[in-house]
Order: structure tokens, then C-alpha cells, then sequence
């Protein structure tokens, strides 16, 4: 650990702590502190060892992270300056062994929460079901890693640097064949304008010359692009990342063992670019649920599309799905067709822990008296998607066995979305009381909404009617389902 002896004299005794990643080579991946460094004029420090080993280009060098490019003094890279704070430091041991809660040795890592540096006690407490490695193997791994890094960002200058080798190639050579146009076109001129004073010494007859001129005319030569600037390129072993870049999976129907389960955990674990979603048709694995959406949370800046019908989804589900909706803010479209979610007894402290990470929202101590319900699940789930609210173009939640409370708490969301193009809640037939609500809410999104599904929602002719006199100022309004069973 480093600390500033500047700052320690003028602050009576007081100690500034620098954390080694904000001292680290970008090259090597190491602290520079002790490897003699050197600051470019972009303020950018690195290894001297590091920028000895950068090609240097008519006396100029490149910073390996901004691309910057600089003056050499006197052509070498000893001459750049030191950083001017590097005197200010020195090397202090700190005793970081123990845990600051249990006094005990820190020697465990959770990979399931990213955790470092955990007791015995600690992984008692908190961790016992998740994944633990020991420090030492994190260590390794870390170390592994950091020359892997180096490697990747050797690769990536020695590849810009062809590249950039190429594009120099190609321009020359563009520019050639330009050039080589060019003369040919002023040679095709200069022969034209040949045979047109010419012409004067080989046409007798008045007619003759005056068709000739005006087929000359008529017959210019025009510049044309035939094939246009096209080359090929080719980036070796790209498709190796296929298998981590997977943009859409599909895991319908295959949640029906522990063994599937597992597979698509290791899938989700290593995929974090994911958009699209389906866990369609996979009842009553709760657990094996929860996991699955933790892991989806790792996607949560791509993901954009989730898929869950036919599930038969309980409460604690529906919660974390929700949970899972609350990192996301890219969500385009969300399809709960046909989950029937049930209350369950052990949800009640799980819905607190979701509510309370949501500070729009106010819970009722009533309400921690008694068994959670639909209604919750709803409210979280609509708390989740207010995330998505400038995105979310798509709902579906038909046959859901929604009612009037339910309605109340999507129209809230539909309150903070504008781009709604399809909102669907076929098949629930207990929603009419809530159907002003849904209405008033889409009003937000009147210029984008495209179709809206009511169909076998058991709506008298009242509440058709009034489903039109809010939706008749949606222009692109193409459909409205209103069909009875």
C-alpha cells in the first residue's frame, strides 16, 4: 500500500491512502511506482521498460491508451519526464490479515457475490450456499489474468498497427488508381477534342458534319465506379467468442432436472451480452429460478427482451423477476402469457428486501402482518420495470388472472412510458375495474401505440365504450381486441 509523505506533513500526521490499480502500467498491468515511470504529455504514467518497447515513429510514440501522439525529447524515452508526485511515496505495510468483524484470518473469495477477503465466520453467516474459493487460488487466477491482459493489449497495438499499415497501403493505392483515371480521362479529352478539329478536313457535306457533331455530343465519356471500394478483411478466431457473445437464448422446457438446470446456469454465467430471453413452460423449480435470474443480471445492459409463459409462476418468481428487472433499463418487451402466480409462505421477507430497494415506493406496517400476494408481485414487478420505462415497447400479460388492483399498479407504470406499441391482457376476466386506470396510462404513449388486446376479458358495452373514448386520439392505433368468449 502507498501513502503520501507531502500530504503526511502538512496534514498533521495524516496518511492518504492510493489504491495500487490507480499506480498501474497499462501495458504490464503492474504498479509503475518501482519500475522508474514515465509521464507522456497526455498525463498518461507507464513503466520506462514498457515505453522502451513501443515503436517509435519519426521521433514521436503513441500512448497506449488514448492513442495520443507525442514528441520525443532529444529521440529517447528516458528523457520524458517523471511523474512529479513520485518522490511524495513510500512503502508501508498494512495488516489486512484479519477480519475487521471477526478478528479472524481472511482467507476466502465468493465468487457467487464478487466478495473478497472473507473469514470463516463471514461465509457461515452469509455465504455458506455460494460458490467460495480460497484467496490463494484467487491470487493465481489473478495473476493469470493480468498477463493474459498484458497479452490481449500487446495484441491489440501490434494489430492496430498493421491496420493502420493497411490503410496506409490501401490509401496509397487508391490514390494510384485515381491518379491512373485521371489520365485517362484527360487522354480520352485530348483525343476527342483531336477528332473534332479534325473533322473539319474530312466532312464535305454540311449534314453529315452537323449529325456528326451532335452524336459526338450525345456520346460523352462519363466517370463510372464499377465495383465500388471494396476489400476484404478477415479477423482470425473471432468466432471463438461466439459461444461467450450469445445475443438470444431459448430454454423452453428445459428446466425438468437438475442436471439442464445446471447446464443453463453455466451458459448464463458465461454469457454477458445477452438481449433475448425464453424459460418458457419450466414449472416449479423456485430455486433453480432465483439462480437463473441472478445470473441474467449479469446481461442486464443488453438484455432487452424477456420471455415467461406457461410457467405457472408463484410469487417468490414473480420477485425475482422483478429483482432482476431493477438493474435492467434497456427492457423492449416483457411476456408473462399464462402464469397463474400463487402466494407463497416464505415470500413475505423477500418482497421487503425488494421493496426497500425501490424508494418510490412506501410499504404500510399492515402490510407485514399478513401472507404476501398477486398484488405484490405486480407492484414489484411494475417497480422493476419503471427501470425500462423510456424503452419498453412490448407487454404481454394475458391470462394472468389479473383484476382490478393489478391494473392499478400497471397503469402506474404505463404512466412512465411513452413508446408503447403492443400492450396485451387477453384472457384476464377480472380487470374491469381497473380498466380506466390501463386506459389513462396509455394516453402517454398515444402516438406510438399500434394494438391493444382485450380480447376475452368479459367487457360489457359500457366499458368498450369507454376503452374508445380514450384511445380514439391514438393515431397509429391499428387494432383493438375486444372480442367476448
Amino acid at each position: 500500500m502507498l501513502r503520501s509523505n507531502r500530504r503526511l506533513k502538512k496534514r498533521h500526521g495524516k496518511a492518504y491512502v492510493i489504491k495500487e490499480e490507480n499506480v498501474m502500467c497499462a501495458i504490464c498491468r503492474e504498479s509503475w511506482v518501482d519500475k522508474n515511470p514515465r509521464i507522456l504529455p497526455c498525463q498518461h504514467t507507464f513503466c520506462l521498460e514498457c515505453l522502451e518497447n513501443v515503436p517509435v515513429n519519426y521521433s514521436k510514440i503513441k500512448c497506449s491508451l488514448c492513442r495520443f501522439e507525442c514528441n520525443l525529447p532529444g529521440d529517447q524515452v528516458a528523457n520524458l519526464h517523471k511523474p512529479y508526485f513520485l518522490s511524495s511515496f513510500e512503502r508501508v505495510e498494512v495488516n489486512n490479515d484479519l477480519c475487521p468483524i471477526h478478528n479472524e484470518e481472511k482467507i476466502l473469495f465468493c465468487q457467487s457475490h464478487n466478495i473478497e477477503n472473507l473469514c470463516l465466520q463471514c461465509h457461515d453467516e452469509n455465504h455458506s450456499s455460494c460458490k467460495i474459493i480460497l484467496m490463494t487460488a484467487l491470487k493465481k487466477r489473478k495473476d493469470v489474468i493480468r498477463k493474459c491482459l498484458a497479452s490481449e493489449q500487446k495484441i491489440l497495438d501490434s494489430s492496430l498497427r498493421e491496420i493502420e499499415q493497411c490503410q496506409k497501403e490501401l490509401i496509397l493505392k487508391l490514390q494510384n488508381d485515381f491518379k491512373f483515371v485521371k489520365e485517362k480521362m484527360k487522354d480520352t479529352i485530348k483525343k476527342r477534342e483531336k477528332i473534332l478539329k479534325t473533322s473539319l478536313l474530312w466532312l464535305n457535306n454540311g449534314k453529315d458534319f452537323f449529325d456528326f457533331v451532335t452524336s459526338f455530343s450525345n456520346n460523352q465519356p462519363k466517370f463510372k465506379l464499377v465495383e465500388g471500394l471494396n476489400w476484404k478483411y478477415e479477423i482470425e478466431n473471432d468466432e471463438y467468442l461466439s459461444e461467450f457473445t450469445q445475443k438470444s437464448l431459448d430454454f423452453s422446457k428445459n428446466c425438468s432436472s437438475a442436471r439442464l438446470v445446471n447446464q443453463i446456469r453455466k451458459k448464463l454465467e458465461q454469457n454477458q451480452f445477452i438481449e433475448k430471453i425464453v424459460l418458457s413452460e419450466n414449472c416449479n423449480r423456485l430455486n433453480d429460478f432465483k439462480d437463473i435470474c441472478q445470473e441474467l443480471a449479469k446481461s442486464s445492459d443488453t438484455l432487452r427482451e424477456i420471455t415467461v409463459t406457461g410457467c405457472d409462476l408463484i410469487a417468490e418468481q414473480l420477485y425475482e423477476i422483478g429483482n432482476l428487472l431493477i438493474s435492467c433499463s434497456k427492457i423492449e418487451k416483457i411476456k408473462l402469457i399464462g402464469n397463474v402466480a400463487r402466494s407463497s409462505s416464505n415470500t413475505l421477507s423477500r418482497r421487503l428486501s425488494v421493496l426497500r430497494r425501490l424508494s418510490a415506493l412506501r410499504l404500510l406496517s399492515a402490510q407485514q402482518s399478513r401472507e404476501t400476494t398477486m398484488e405484490d408481485a405486480t407492484e414489484v414487478l411494475c417497480q422493476g420495470l419503471y427501470f425500462s420505462a423510456a424503452t419498453l415497447k412490448e407487454i404481454h400479460i394475458s391470462a394472468c388472472r389479473l383484476n382490478g388492483n393489478h391494473c392499478i399498479q400497471i397503469g402506474k407504470l404505463l404512466e412512465k412510458c411513452f413508446n408503447i406499441k403492443i400492450l396485451n391482457l387477453s384472457y384476464n376476466k377480472d380487470i374491469k375495474d381497473g380498466i380506466e386506470n390501463i386506459c389513462s396510462g396509455l394516453l402517454n404513449s398515444a402516438n406510438t401505440l399500434m394494438e391493444v388486446d382485450f380480447s376475452n376479458c368479459s367487457f360489457d358495452e359500457e366499458i368498450q365504450m369507454e376503452i374508445y373514448n380514450y384511445l380514439w386520439h391514438c393515431p397509429n392505433l391499428a387494432q383493438i381486441l375486444l372480442g367476448s368468449d
